[in-house]
């Protein structure tokens, strides 16, 4: 009875069960001296090597794709994510809670057991002594803040009976309008009414922000 490797397997010249094999077919590391059954046929044996061969070659390349991904991407490392959910093996940057024993990488950069809570939140480079942003520790939060807005009022007055004399006596921030018909302060003054609004010197929202992108932030499980 013929084997099912001797029905499929061709080589060159037609050669079966001959040793040594033809030059053409030792290739990829295959001779008689590196058989993995030397009771078998010599194109079973070939077979059963080279799907040995196969599996040992994905295994280094797994293990090759585990130590880049650990070099180029450290599993505690923030990655920016354009989709709203992560891909299979990643976590998102929410603030939960993490097994240490299951993902020891993050445990590295995250020893608390708890990822960082990204969402709406933008990274700051760390000062490490510039003097920049001192006073604050790796991982440390920092509340909102926006520089000081500055307002002149030039004080009373008087003999100006035009919104445009007014305009002269308000600086940055503020404004003012004149008002007819009220109360004179003293002798032939004016009153007006001088109003805040930072608006008038920089962009306003409920929250302050830079121009930015929305990225899910997401790390490796690992």
């Amino acid at each position: 009875m013929t084997t099912f490797a001797e029905n499929h397997i061709v080589f060159p010249d037609g050669q079966l069960n001959v040793a040594p094999l033809p030059e053409a077919v030792m290739h990829n590391g295959f001779t008689p001296e590196t058989r993995d059954a030397p009771g078998m046929p010599l194109p079973a044996q070939y077979l059963n090597w080279l799907f040995r061969d196969i599996y040992r070659r994905s295994q280094a390349l797994e293990e090759k794709n585990q130590t880049l991904n650990s070099r180029v991407i450290p599993a505690w490392m923030p990655i920016a994510c354009p989709m709203e959910e992560p891909l299979l093996g990643y976590l998102k940057c929410n603030g939960a809670k993490f097994d240490k024993e299951k993902y020891p990488e993050l445990a590295m950069g995250y020893p608390s057991g708890v990822l960082p809570d990204l969402r709406g939140e933008f990274i700051r480079g760390w000062d490490d002594g510039r003097g920049v942003d001192s006073g604050r520790e790796i991982l440390r939060a920092q509340g909102d803040a926006i520089r000081d807005i500055t307002g002149t009022l030039l004080g009373v007055l008087s003999n100006a009976p035009d919104q445009e004399s007014v305009n002269s006596y308000v600086k940055g921030a503020f404004s003012a309008k004149l008002l007819f018909g009220g109360a004179a302060m003293a002798g032939t003054a004016y009153r007006y009414d001088a109003t805040f609004a930072s608006s008038r010197v920089v962009p306003t929202a409920n929250e302050n922000r830079p121009r930015n992108i929305a990225f899910l932030y997401i790390v490796r499980a690992a």
